[in-house]
């Protein structure tokens, strides 16, 4: 897949240039554009086995950088101990904790990182580094700082304000006939207006960072970053798949008594 353009983050290039870059800040609201590494490419990372310091860091939000010690560990290649290779298991814990990891230069060791960011330089004419963050729900990843250079920050908060506007929303999921639909319909827009008036951009701010990492905090044994934010949406389909392995099990002792009884 092409990486995206810069058309494609801030829409007119032209008056992005012209009135916000190296001025103002500015949000943009880009239909479809994902950022090319997520909690999956992260798990993909240290199961490679390579990825180690200076790449990843940890932090925390009082300026405290923690000692690489603390989520890395050693190995012995050709005779020789090489320090600094990435502990999943010791970053999950410290995330847990509250600290923030920090993965620096992504675009150096993620290809498709590094397509976007050779296209944006190319366009900027200037140069691009890609940084990735993963801070605990409620938490604050970096104490208030100013940073020396312009910075893009891809975040989901469209997708944050759909879950708080639709939550306790209680319509059937595929309304038959027009007057249900008409019905479903007419209880959305009431919904939603009411939770519109009541949600605050604090409220937004937290939803989206509960929507990435919550369960980084809260779940006890998941071995992945991507599975351990996704443990909340794989509840009800596990749900599912035991009562399924149930009736299969089921079904096998009935086969197997007709079996015995022919």
């Amino acid at each position: 897949m092409e990486s995206p353009t810069l058309a494609d983050w801030v829409g007119d290039v032209t008056s992005f240039t012209s009135h916000q870059w190296q001025r103002e800040p500015a949000v943009f609201t880009p239909e479809t554009l994902a950022s090319p590494f997520d909690l999956d490419e992260l798990d993909a990372a240290f199961d490679s086995g390579l990825l180690r310091t200076p790449y990843l860091e940890m932090v925390r939000s009082n300026k405290v950088t923690v000692p690489a010690d603390a989520y890395t560990t050693s190995r012995v290649v050709n005779g020789t101990t090489h320090h600094g290779f990435a502990d999943r298991a010791k970053v999950v814990a410290l995330l847990r904790a509250g600290a923030t990891l920090l993965l620096r230069h992504v675009d150096q060791w993620h290809r498709p990182t590094g397509d976007l960011v050779t296209r944006l330089s190319g366009e900027l004419d200037r140069r691009v580094e890609a940084f990735f963050f993963v801070t605990p729900a409620d938490g604050q990843g970096l104490a208030i700082h100013r940073d020396d250079a312009d910075v893009f920050a891809l975040q989901d908060l469209r997708t944050a304000l759909e879950r708080c506007l639709t939550e306790g929303l209680d319509v059937p999921e595929r309304p038959l006939g027009e007057a249900a639909i008409a019905d479903a319909c007419a209880t959305l827009l009431s919904h939603v207006g009411a939770k519109l008036a009541t949600v605050e951009p604090a409220d937004l701010r937290l939803a989206a960072r509960a929507a990435q990492s919550r369960q980084l905090v809260e779940a006890a044994g998941a071995e992945t970053f991507a599975g351990t934010a996704r443990d909340w949406e794989a509840g009800a389909l596990g749900a599912k798949r035991a009562a399924l392995t149930s009736v299969v099990r089921t079904w096998r002792r009935l086969r197997g008594a007709a079996r015995t009884a022919d």
